[in-house]
């Protein structure tokens, strides 16, 4: 064989391998915590899950925003990057239709927070905010120190998130917390079915913090 085709044929390999070694990480990281996620209690009533943990973010205004500032609001908590190109375009717009079924309370926080916060600083936020026609307190855009909040989706929430060369996975499911701090819920806001879900849930919860 020549020296050529030896070197053609090794590349192929590298590349295969390198192939397989990503798929092999895409499935790691989401497929399991995903099937722990669905391992939760009953997603189809309102158990107690588990509590939000503490976390410290900023926002696409330049406030910090903590587990404190959320106290007595029911919140949806969802990940996304701005330069995504898979479903976080289609993630963003469930949390503009959440945004516009709850306009006649305020007891109801979206936060949204970026999973690539080298790229997606205060100013770009700013600027996809009113590309995407985030106003108001409501709906709010998050992001923090590099691993920050693929850390918070992953340990704190049991979510999938991680880097891999060239991407960035984090998972597509939205979750939900009670106004005393209660994860409450996990949904996948891109299924028509679970997102009615999660606004039934929402009003629920709602009238619940509204009556403390």
């Amino acid at each position: 064989m020549s020296e050529e085709r030896k070197y053609k044929s090794s590349f192929v390999v590298v590349a295969i391998v390198l192939t397989l070694a990503m798929l092999a990480t895409m499935l790691f990281v989401l497929y399991p915590l995903s099937k722990r996620v669905s391992k939760l209690p009953d997603e189809t009533s309102l158990g107690v899950i588990g509590e939000l943990p503490p976390f410290s973010l900023v926002s696409h205004s330049g406030s910090e925003v903590s587990e404190k500032s959320v106290e007595g609001q029911v919140t949806v908590i969802g990940f996304f990057f701005t330069k995504c190109e898979g479903i976080c375009p289609a993630l963003t717009s469930a949390m503009k239709r959440l945004d516009s079924k709850f306009t006649n309370t305020n007891r109801l926080k979206l936060l949204q927070i970026s999973v690539d916060p080298t790229n997606d600083t205060v100013e770009r936020l700013k600027e996809f905010a009113a590309e995407n026609g985030v106003s108001g307190d409501r709906w709010v855009l998050l992001t923090g120190q590099k691993g920050q909040a693929v850390s918070f989706a992953r340990e704190g929430l049991k979510l999938g998130a991680t880097e891999v060369p060239g991407d960035i996975l984090h998972s597509d499911r939205f979750v939900l917390v009670d106004a005393k701090g209660l994860i409450r819920g996990y949904y996948r806001p891109l299924e028509e079915d679970d997102f009615d879900r999660l606004v039934n849930d929402i009003q629920a919860l709602v009238k619940e913090a509204e009556a403390l």
